[in-house]
């Protein structure tokens, strides 16, 4: 906020400003303030009955008795390692923790103030010897507070000087004062973290100025001897003998002999995989590392593995394997482009050898694109901007698993599987997760094609237990989970012994060591640390009076600790590559460290971190790059920055990184968006989130445009990240909240200077706005909208907009049933798209075109189209393009009641799907099965794929998809005649449609509830159904609706009111039915009432069997059978 604010402007004369320009010459470097963020503890202590003293006394002798009274209460302050911040008047102020930081600084603040209490009254009694004084007593009140506070130099900077602020510091003033004479005040808050040390008293709920709520206050009754507190880091590999796990190590053994022992054998069986699941320092990554190294002392570990560790922090799209690909091709982020290029193309050569199949080792070669350009080597990249994002999805998850079985041929051929460790998977972005799943899902699927040996790989996943992501890899791989646990008290102090190296310690010592572990490897090694730490500097320290009070009990604070022990420069420099990340370029870090004219020691001290364990450094890579050996480091030495100091570093790394590796631009923004540059902020920030969107990562996308709206300045900007949120927003089915940000783009657009700007917007916005409307149901204000964008994108003659916009309409007629009018507009669409020569576009108009045909009933000139589509896509290779005419000649194989080839068609299109990793497309696919076993009569069938269906919606987000899946599962439970369920279903359905203003699918599952309250003699249920849906037929203006609400409220009135009037009014509506169907639905009510009166219409009844025969001959269905079944008996 004041980097750039002239405060000395307030400091000096105009004259001292002139000489000083003339003496002084420019300066470039960069300045750091003084000072550090971090938890302290702040005592307040307040003497009271001095006034008394000072009536009785002369003011020089209450003078020395204050002075010595201060002065024994400074010493046990210091005792307890505090630090006399100042003395104002009969009050003293200490700090805890604020030079040097300790996991007990609330615990020596207590102990400090207890003791300045018992002190008191040793003063007390030694001036109560004294006659004059026999009735003074002196009390002391006292306040604790811990929290955040800043510490450093001020004023001048006079030596010495040293003080903290922050609102921790005026809590704790507060709890003085508000303390009752001779007690000792803390706020809840500070009370919790030694709960386990002292005994404690509610006081009050206390009204604290600067504090909207009131201030839970305890006070402190006394000290009690309890432990327990826990905490969590990663392990770090290979820093003491490896204690315990002879079981999991055993099982590791196991399943690798047997993926070993499948090597080179024809039979296709599901790959073998490991999950080692723990928390963080439990030994995930040590455990694997000891089962490995006694493999890779027999052969080259880069011959038979490969190891992936996602970004901790920040989410790249392919993040997992990128570092996959860098690790084994041996590329860094800061090589020449050259010698990247050169890299990869000695790797691929290398690697091709081994491929025996010439189809797959010409996949593998033709990758090279896609490899560049994940590891953005630009000469050879794949020119991502002129794929649609599943054409980029697609050809990234295939190459990646070329890739992989690449790999795994060359380690099979030494007679072992493919090791493949898949590390933090809990931080895996999404991209990587459904590459992940795609890899497992395709695996080998050319192998078996040609009847050759498939690749064997052990997969060794690790994970924390927030990652839950195992369905398919429990379903695709022969998987065994291991759960790593606690070490026991006999494991736990063999690892203290062989970490200690000889080092005696007491017994009561190393109990209190093993308890507070808890049983965790990684703090049982970081107690060690701490404790070999301090008797460096004091060999006595384990005879010391208080040694309890030096252990830490959180990790975060025992870092703290040690950190401060590192000398000014080591320190720096860990904070400095603390703001790059946890794995950070030395090239980077000395670039840095240049900008403040610090680099003569910079190298003794980058050493010294990584002697000193705080760093390290793969030894293997030509590039220096260094990783924080656990993530809490990183995160602690950040902790400390003051904001002002981030913000200088974030903007220097940001502008490094932008001029040396301006590729890396979702590490750039997150740099930025730390600093006070709101327009590179921004700039980077449209770039990082356009390239998440079109990744399919629209959540992580929306993220950046929520952080970077509020920077835009221009209109332009505003509307630019507006059309970002929203399409995002429509991606994940969130219609509502998109309409409202296109409303607001309508809003903006309007402000634009530039007209044709403004009308490309608004035509963009008002085609996006009638895609909501129409996945709603509301097609008439659909149709006004594309009206709209229609009109001005035509003022500007924006083709491509005019295509789109033209297929939408023709969609919406379509649905409306003016099948005329939507081929019009569908024709039209598809000139457009001739006209921009957009391929893929004309696909989909075919497609479209398609659909039109298929609800007119045209079944022959619907396939016509729909393989017009296929062979389009086909030529395209745009195999999502392929999965969707696929699954649309299912349809008319449907209709054509060729159920047969429907359902080989669905089937395919839902393995294309899965393939690709489509999951939206997959489970249309799903529904589509499901729909088909229904059709059959196989309820059961359909049954599960409909809940199946319904998983992957809820994991979406898709709400309207949700909604259409209750509504089919409402159909399945009424034909198994599971009733309650069915309503349960609609009455979901129905729901989730009112909430999301979904009027289409409302109306056809409400008309769905209101007949099955009718069948099941809810007459008042089925009122209330029906009002629901007769709202919506009106507004939706579907003839076909509108016939069937008729049907519906007659239905309604012959329950009420059983009569022939009802039955002739229904018979009147024969001649208006908008199809064959449901004049055959009409007929069969009109009989069935008959029936109910005791007079059948045998016209109507020969009427009814000839339509439903008709249908049934054409489209054999279930609901055909019943009802003809029915009326013939």
């Amino acid at each position: 906020m004041f980097e750039n604010d002239n405060w000395d402007d307030l400091l000096s004369s105009d004259f001292d400003k002139l000489v000083e320009t003339l003496d002084k010459p420019e300066i470039k470097t960069e300045k750091l303030k003084e000072g550090e963020r971090r938890v302290v503890s702040v005592l307040f202590a307040d003497i009271k009955g001095f006034t008394a003293l000072s009536e009785k006394l002369d003011s020089e002798k209450v003078y020395m008795i204050l002075d010595k009274t201060l002065k024994v209460f400074t010493v046990s302050i210091q005792k307890y390692s505090g630090y006399v911040d100042k003395y104002e008047g009969d009050c003293i102020m200490a700090l805890f923790g604020a030079k040097s930081a300790s996991e007990g600084d609330t615990e020596r603040a207590i102990r400090a103030a207890i003791e300045m209490q018992e002190k008191l009254k040793h003063v007390n009694l030694l001036l109560q010897k004294n006659p004059e004084l026999k009735d003074v007593e002196l009390n002391l009140r006292i306040g604790i507070n811990t929290g955040l506070v800043t510490t450093g130099k001020v004023g001048m900077g006079r030596e010495g000087d040293f003080t903290v602020y922050g609102d921790a510091v005026n809590l704790a003033s507060r709890m003085e004062s508000n303390s009752p004479v001779g007690r000792i005040m803390l706020p809840e808050e500070t009370m919790r973290i030694a709960e386990t040390e002292f005994d404690f008293e509610f006081y009050d709920n206390l009204e604290v100025k600067g504090k909207t709520k009131p201030i839970s206050s305890y006070l402190v009754q006394g000290l009690k001897k309890t432990f327990g507190k826990r905490w969590e880091r990663i392990v770090t590999k290979n820093r003491t003998s490896y204690i315990g796990r002879e079981a999991e190590r055993q099982i590791f053994i196991e399943k690798f002999e047997l993926a070993k022992s499948r090597v080179n054998q024809k039979e296709s069986r599901k790959p073998i995989g490991i999950g080692v699941k723990a928390n963080g320092g439990m030994g995930k990554t040590r455990i694997t590392f000891e089962f490995l190294k006694n493999i890779f002392e027999e052969v080259n570990e880069t011959k038979i593995s490969l190891n992936a560790q996602p970004h901790p922090y920040i989410k790249i799209p392919y993040g997992l394997w990128i570092s996959i690909l860098k690790k084994y091709f041996d590329i860094s982020d800061f090589e020449e482009e050259s010698s990247k290029l050169q890299k990869l193309n000695d790797g691929l050569l290398e690697l091709s050898n081994f491929i025996k199949n010439e189809a797959q080792k010409q996949n593998f070669i033709d990758s090279k694109p896609v490899f560049a350009f994940l590891m953005e080597i630009k000469s050879e990249a794949l020119k991502a901007q002129e794929l649609s994002p599943d054409l980029l999805r697609e050809k990234i998850e295939f190459s990646m698993r070329f890739f992989i079985e690449a790999v795994a041929e060359r380690a099979n051929s030494f007679g072992l599987p493919l090791i493949l460790i898949l590390d933090d998977l809990h931080f895996t972005d999404n991209s990587s997760q459904h590459c992940f799943e795609f890899l497992l899902k395709t695996l080998n699927v050319d192998t078996e094609r040609n009847n050759e040996t498939p690749h064997q790989i052990f997969f060794v996943l690790l994970y924390r237990s927030e990652y839950t992501s195992l369905r398919v890899v429990e379903s695709e791989l022969d998987f065994t989970e291991i759960h790593l646990s606690q070490l026991n008290s006999k494991e736990a102090k063999t690892l203290l012994s062989d970490k200690l190296n000889g080092i005696k310690i007491p017994d009561n010592f190393l109990n209190t060591l093993v308890k507070k572990s808890e049983g965790n490897p990684f703090y049982l090694e970081e107690w060690t640390a701490f404790l070999k730490d301090k008797l460096k500097e004091d060999k006595n320290f384990l005879k010391s009076e208080n040694t309890d009070d030096f252990i830490p009990l959180s990790v975060n604070s025992l870092l703290l600790a040690r950190m401060d022990k590192l000398n000014k420069d080591e320190k720096l420099v860990l904070q400095k590559a603390s703001v790059i990340g946890t794995t950070f370029s030395k090239v980077i870090l000395s670039k840095v460290i240049e900008r403040f004219e610090e680099k003569g020691e910079f190298e003794n001290s980058l050493k010294s971190l990584k002697t000193k364990e705080w760093i390290s450094q793969n030894e293997n890579e030509v590039e220096e790059n260094f990783f924080f050996k656990q993530l809490l480091t990183q995160s602690v030495a950040y902790s400390t920055l003051l904001m002002f100091n981030r913000n200088i570093l974030h903007r220097i790394i940001a502008e490094i990184l932008e001029e040396d590796f301006p590729e890396n631009i979702h590490v750039i923004y997150n740099h930025y968006k730390n600093t006070e540059n709101s327009e590179k902020k921004l700039e980077f920030g449209k770039k990082s989130s356009d390239k998440l969107r079109r990744n399919y990562e629209p959540l992580e996308a929306l993220k950046i445009y929520d952080e970077i709206i509020g920077d835009a300045k221009t209109n332009e900007d505003k509307i630019y990240i507006l059309l970002g949120q929203s399409e995002s927003l429509m991606f994940v089915g969130k219609w509502i909240e998109a309409e409202e940000k296109i409303t607001e783009i309508l809003e903006v657009a309007e402000k634009l200077e530039d007209e044709n700007l403004a009308k490309k917007y608004l035509a963009h916005a008002y085609h996006l706005l009638a895609v909501i409307l129409r996945r709603k149901g509301d097609f008439d204000e659909a149709i006004k909208s594309l009206e709209r964008s229609q009109k001005i994108a035509t003022e500007i003659n924006d083709v491509s907009r005019l295509s789109m916009v033209y297929s939408n309409y023709g969609d919406i007629l379509n649905k409306k049933g003016d099948l005329k009018s939507a081929e019009v507009n569908l024709k039209k669409a598809l000139e457009f798209a001739i006209k921009e020569k957009d391929e893929n576009k004309v696909s989909k108009c075919y497609s479209s075109l398609g659909n039109m045909f298929w609800f007119a009933n045209s079944v022959e000139n619907a396939m016509k189209a729909y393989q017009k589509s296929y062979e389009m896509f086909k030529k395209l290779g745009d195999k999502k393009g392929l999965s969707l005419a696929i699954g649309s000649i299912g349809m008319v194989y449907t209709k054509m009641g060729e159920s047969q080839k429907a359902m080989q068609c669905v089937m395919q299109k839902r393995k294309l799907s899965e393939e690709l990793g489509d999951k939206l497309s997959t489970v249309y696919a799903i529904g589509n099965i499901g729909n088909l076993h229904f059709d059959i009569g196989d309820f059961e069938k359909a049954s599960d794929e409909f809940l199946h269906c319904l998983e992957i919606f809820v994991e979406l987000g898709d709400k309207a998809g949700t909604a259409n899946t209750y509504g089919n599962l409402g159909n399945v439970f009424k034909k198994l005649k599971k009733f309650d369920k069915a309503v349960k279903m609609y009455e979901s359905s129905v729901s989730i449609c009112e909430e999301i203003g979904l009027k289409y699918y409302l109306v056809v599952f409400a008309l769905e509830l209101t007949k099955l309250h009718l069948e099941m003699k809810n007459l008042e249920e089925a009122k209330n159904s029906y009002t629901k849906l007769e709202k919506n037929v009106t507004l939706l203006k579907n003839p076909e609706f509108q016939f069937k609400a008729e049907i519906f409220k007659s239905k309604i009135n012959f329950v009420e009111n059983p009569s022939k009037e009802v039955i002739n009014d229904l018979e009147k509506l024969t001649e208006k039915a908008p199809s064959k169907e449901l004049l055959g639905t009409l007929l069969y009510e009109i009989v069935k009432m008959g029936m109910d009166l005791g007079e059948i219409n045998e016209d109507s009844k020969k009427k009814a069997l000839e339509v439903l025969k008709e249908l049934n001959s054409k489209t054999p269905r279930s609901e055909f059978q019943v009802k003809i079944q029915e009326l013939e008996n």
